[in-house]
């Protein structure tokens, strides 16, 4: 398998009990030229954003269980491949939020 991108986005500021938080959303892709098959491991998290503390991430319980996509697809369309699966993941996740999580500035 063969990496073929990392994505990454952060956004929104969530209240958690531990403290001010973000939410990260994540996806790695890999590509197989044997069998053209494509994998984007996808997930997300909250992460705390407390300069004054070390880097956490917390798993709750309205944030998509993390997961993997499959997909057959020749490797020069892999990179764009993969960039649609993250974006309609970041979609579902946006969703996700319940609207009583965010802090409002």
């Amino acid at each position: 398998m063969k990496r073929v991108i990392s994505m990454s986005e952060i956004f929104g500021h969530i209240t958690h009990p531990s403290g001010p938080c973000e939410v990260f959303v994540s996806g790695e892709a890999t590509h197989s030229e044997a069998s053209n098959e494509l994998q984007v491991h996808l997930d997300a998290q909250l992460r705390s954003t407390d300069l004054l503390r070390k880097e956490t991430y917390y798993r709750v319980p309205w944030l998509p269980e993390p997961r993997t996509e499959r997909e057959t697809v020749d490797s020069d369309e892999a990179r764009d491949a993969a960039r649609e699966i993250f974006t309609t993941w970041v979609h579902q996740v946006r969703e996700s939020i319940p609207k009583s999580s965010l802090v409002h500035s």
